[in-house]
């Protein structure tokens, strides 16, 4: 038999074909998944700060989140990893919050009455947060322990604080000894304490704590305290 006047040539390996809308099915398959983990956390928080953690109930949380309670596990796997997650996602936008506003570090006692009021107003503004860290110190801290993340969350938070408090000495405005943990819980429990009392504290004294007027006199007390102790 005679050759072909036209030898044949390797014809070269064509990748697949993508189909159509495969890449835009997934990812509007990963933006359903991150819009269900979202609704699943703030459902699951509303729940847990009415109900602590021993109230809270799978089912009434996927009730909540418009989901299924199989889909509540497969995202987080059972109702104590939903949990750690809820105090992750609650304490990561504690520190967002911190560091989205302007802190003046050159002015260190202005930035200390910053740090105070900030601290005030977003305990204020979530209360679902104090009710969160009442069950969690109610369980001795068990969840927390459990989580890598919750510490690693206060560090940018301390090192803003250590900044100022270290310019203040520097500058003699602040006092040389201050410990900043001590400082910054001290902060912390002057807000934290009032609002999670605010209840029987209105009851017993006959006063609405809640009120805008009681709210911020008690801020400025609160200032007029911390800076009248960090003097040196």
């Amino acid at each position: 038999m005679a050759a072909s006047p036209h030898p044949k040539k390797d014809l070269p390996q064509l990748a697949p074909r993508p189909v159509p809308g495969r890449r835009v099915r997934a990812g509007r398959v990963e933006r359903n998944a991150e819009q269900s983990k979202s609704r699943i956390l703030e459902a699951a928080l509303e729940i847990f700060a009415a109900g602590g953690f021993g109230g809270a109930r799978v089912d009434e949380i996927a009730l909540k989140a418009g989901v299924s309670k199989n889909l509540i596990y497969h995202y987080f796997g059972n109702k104590e990893s939903l949990y750690v997650a809820v105090l992750e996602k609650s304490l990561n936008a504690l520190a967002e919050y911190h560091d989205s506003l302007p802190v003046h570090f050159d002015d260190p006692e202005e930035a200390m009455r910053q740090i105070i009021r900030n601290t005030f107003d977003y305990f204020v503004a979530t209360p679902k947060i104090i009710s969160l860290m009442n069950t969690e110190n109610l369980l001795r801290a068990k969840y927390i322990k459990s989580s890598d993340l919750i510490r690693s969350i206060y560090k940018p938070i301390m090192e803003r604080f250590h900044r100022i408090i270290e310019f203040g000495s520097q500058k003699s405005v602040f006092r040389s000894d201050i410990d900043e943990v001590d400082l910054y819980i001290s902060i912390s429990a002057l807000s934290y304490f009032y609002l999670s009392n605010q209840w029987t504290l209105s009851h017993i004294f006959k006063r609405n704590l809640g009120d805008a007027p009681f709210l911020a006199q008690r801020k400025e007390h609160i200032v007029a305290m911390v800076m009248s102790y960090l003097k040196p």
